[in-house]
């Protein structure tokens, strides 16, 4: 999706480094502990959150707990289908959003699924 139709909200980020958005929980950088961030989002899709704070982006928010998928303020339809879509065969298929998807899933991959909670018990393993 195009930025400049993400939605924004801000959030202040609680002791364990989380973020709540509609009652779903998301966990971000650590270093922005007690720090109120912006959240960017689409508000059709609030799995993939943007995390920024002082004009810098973080990592994407990681989802720790989602009940509601998408904004309940988003719009349903914007268009009628029925006349939006007259003589046109759809596959139901949108290439750039399977590419974007794909592309982010790659994304966390490669950062991997490093969270607050193991970083900690990494650390007092250590001391031991």
């Amino acid at each position: 999706m195009n930025e400049i139709f993400l939605w924004e909200e801000e959030r202040k980020v609680d002791r364990v480094g989380c973020v709540s958005v509609l009652g779903n929980i998301y966990e971000v950088d650590a270093s922005l502990v007690g720090k109120r961030v912006s959240l960017r989002f689409d508000p059709y899709d609030l799995r993939d959150i943007q995390v920024w704070y002082q004009e810098k982006r973080y990592d994407y928010a990681r989802v720790l707990n989602l009940n509601k998928e998408r904004h309940p303020k988003a719009p349903r339809e914007i268009l009628n289908k029925n006349n939006a879509n007259e003589g046109k065969a759809s596959t139901g298929l949108n290439f750039l959003d399977l590419a974007e998807k794909k592309h982010r899933q790659e994304q966390r991959e490669k950062i991997g699924a490093m969270t607050f909670t193991k970083l900690a018990i990494r650390e007092k393993e250590g001391d031991s």
